[in-house]
């Protein structure tokens, strides 16, 4: 569990094999459940699980982690959050929206990157490769660094270009008679053995919830309270240097991950370009992925395919490797330190569209916020009516509420639907959940049993809402916008509506009111 680069590395290949592989809940390796722990941090240790703790983070296998580990113990009382932002013109303010996360600590992983008050690109590139869940078509995509105001843009690169970059670690196979001959811990049954009475005292006796996987997460879980409330540390994530950047060339073919490159929105996914040009298929829920944590310039080279991987059906593979990438801030060249101020459309009045009973509506507010509801009860109770809100300055990060959402269908039928109107060529199986009355087609893919469905529509939300931003800037905006039953045709309509109100004022700073990130800008304005 240490902070070394190889330690890391090693850990985190597991970690994206295992979601490469398609694997569900109940089927992950242990390194990706303990590369998945976070706690909350607590006024006293808690060595030892007795009682429920008095609040949940979320719902969901990576949601659940370790929410026991808190019980026993009286939390800080904190007041209620508040904020004190409001609509500004000209130079930005360090206190615009109050940063009321719970902190979260990861064994052998760096803190989750946020939006700042500068543009920001990424410490250094990362690659995954993957099918394309409708063209079926394997694509290699590499996301990297950029300078400020180039954006998020697309481009396709040719044939092995990146592809060597991108390797699963599977892992070493060792055969039954090496097996018997490698070394065990003394007497490991028997400590199996305690651990698990331990676990059935605590169902008995101190009402625990969960499995036994999830119990031993929340002795680790107790271990790092423990060890933080003595005065100890948890070893650092370390960052490789910054990589260079490579400038855009003035010739270069590229697709700017913006609104004006939909050109025929479609019901199903987000198409960049048009048929007879290059076209970008299925990016919503990488660009929520780098939206959310800050990235607001990368260069995004795709290979092979023209749709992006669908991984496992969510945005979680993405999420992490921008996590593990780093954020840092950027400057408009290598020449220049000069930073840019990160801005965010801020529109004064509300905003609804709609289509039929399917509507997306925009209310100003001093956040960042998105809900999103759908309705299936027609179709299967197995979804039935769900709402799900996430806020960015609030809740826990994007990779941990909304990224591990997966894709969705209502029922078995929708995917013959689909099929025979020549989508899902990539296959459903191990990507998307699929309702059939009252059961799912394969449980062990679901991660939040109450409002999987609803939080990934927020995540194809915000992905669709990171097309508003100008090159370098948020396309999240400043307000609260709420979806239900929208399309991604819808998403686009919505878009168009908003766009055609911004006027150039209504582009804001906003950037969280956090105390290291103050004193952060404070000595950056000095120097």
């Amino acid at each position: 569990t240490g902070s070394t680069r190889s330690t890391r590395t090693m850990q985190h290949a597991s970690v994206l094999h295992a979601h490469a592989a398609g694997l569900g809940s109940h089927q992950q390796v242990p390194v990706v459940q303990r590369c998945a722990a976070r706690v909350h941090r607590c006024s006293a240790p808690c060595p030892h699980v007795r009682e429920l703790p008095a609040k949940r983070i979320s719902q969901g296998r990576i949601g659940q982690m370790m929410l026991q580990a808190a019980s026993q113990v009286d939390e800080v009382e904190e007041e209620p959050p508040t904020y004190d932002l409001k609509p500004k013109r000209g130079r930005p303010s360090t206190k615009d929206a109050r940063m009321t996360v719970p902190d979260v600590i990861e064994r052998a992983a760096p803190i989750h990157p946020y939006p700042g008050e500068f543009q920001q690109t990424l410490v250094r590139s990362f690659t995954l490769g993957g099918i394309g869940l409708h063209t079926g078509q394997y694509a290699c995509v590499r996301v990297r660094p950029a300078f400020a105001g180039e954006g998020r843009y697309f481009v396709h690169v040719p044939q092995g270009t990146n592809l060597h970059r991108f390797k699963l670690n599977s892992g070493t196979q060792v055969g039954a008679q090496d097996a018997e001959q490698m070394p065990l811990e003394e007497d490991v049954e028997g400590k199996k053995i305690e651990l698990f009475k331990r676990y059935l005292v605590d169902q008995e006796e101190g009402g625990f919830e969960g499995n036994f996987e999830q119990y031993l997460h929340a002795l680790d879980a107790g271990e790092m309270i423990t060890t933080l409330e003595e005065g100890g540390e948890i070893d650092e994530y370390t960052f490789d240097e910054d990589e260079p950047i490579q400038r855009r060339g003035e010739d270069e073919v590229y697709m700017a991950a913006s609104l004006e490159n939909i050109k025929t929105p479609q019901d199903m996914t987000l198409v960049l370009g048009e048929e007879g040009e290059e076209v970008i298929v299925g990016a919503e829920l990488l660009l929520a992925a780098l939206e959310t944590a800050g990235v607001d310039n990368a260069r995004i080279e795709i290979e092979g395919g023209r749709e992006v991987p669908v991984l496992d059906g969510s945005a979680l593979g993405w999420s992490m490797e921008v996590q593990f990438a780093g954020v840092r801030p950027t400057t408009v060249s290598d020449d220049s330190d000069e930073l840019v101020v990160r801005m965010a459309p801020c529109l004064v009045d509300p905003l609804t569209v709609h289509d039929g009973r399917a509507f997306i509506s925009y209310v100003p507010e001093n956040t960042q916020r998105v809900s999103a509801g759908v309705d299936w009860k027609e179709q299967t109770d197995m979804i039935g009516r769900q709402w799900f809100s996430w806020c960015l300055y609030e809740d826990l990060p994007f990779r941990f509420e909304l990224a591990p959402a997966r894709r969705y269908l209502p029922t078995v039928e929708s995917v013959t639907g689909l099929t025979n109107l020549g989508l899902l060529r990539g296959g459903a199986e191990s990507v998307v959940m699929v309702a059939s009355g009252d059961k799912w087609w394969d449980p062990t893919m679901i991660r939040f049993v109450r409002d999987e469905a609803a939080r990934h529509e927020a995540a194809l939300l915000i992905g669709s809402l990171s097309l508003l931003a100008k090159p370098g800037h948020a396309g999240l905006p400043l307000g609260h916008v709420v979806s239900y039953q929208a399309t991604p045709a819808l998403h686009i309509k919505f878009l168009e509506a908003m766009q055609a109100q911004l006027q150039p004022e209504d582009w804001v700073p906003v950037w969280a009111d956090d105390e290291e990130l103050v004193e952060e800008a404070e000595e950056g304005e000095d120097g």
